[in-house]
């Protein structure tokens, strides 16, 4: 499991889990951080599931790539468009070993959230402020 903090400050990170440990990671030097479905932490990597991976890493590699393409450059709407990409694909449909479920957007700054339960490319964001 991966979860991900922010602050208003502009802080950044995010905490991987498993029964017994955790680890935790940030933003890389360009302050870019994408995750998707596998532990990427050195100290967790080998506590995976036997399962492929390649889907995974690929749609992680696809997001770090568009996100630091746009670094500096992103609203919340030019996210959500980002989540809805189909190469990799990071918006998944249903196929074998699963599909996207949710997504988050975080604007810890702004105090706002957009939550989507279902797939990003079918839209949906609902937007909440604190």
């Amino acid at each position: 499991t991966d979860y991900s903090l922010g602050g208003a400050e502009g802080e950044v990170r995010a905490v991987e889990t498993t029964g017994r440990r955790h680890a935790e990671l940030g933003p890389d030097g360009r302050g870019v951080y994408a995750h998707a479905n596998h532990y990427v932490a050195p100290e967790l990597t080998g506590l995976q599931m036997a399962r492929s991976l390649a889907g995974s890493r690929a749609r992680e590699d696809q997001m770090r790539a568009l996100l630091t393409e746009a670094a500096g450059d992103l609203e919340a709407e030019g996210l959500m468009k980002l989540l809805a990409d189909h190469e990799a694909p990071i918006c998944r449909h249903p196929q074998g070993d699963g599909s996207t479920c949710g997504a988050v957007i975080m604007s810890p700054q702004e105090r706002r959230m957009w939550l989507l339960k279902g797939r990003p490319c079918e839209g949906g964001f609902v937007e909440v402020s604190l």
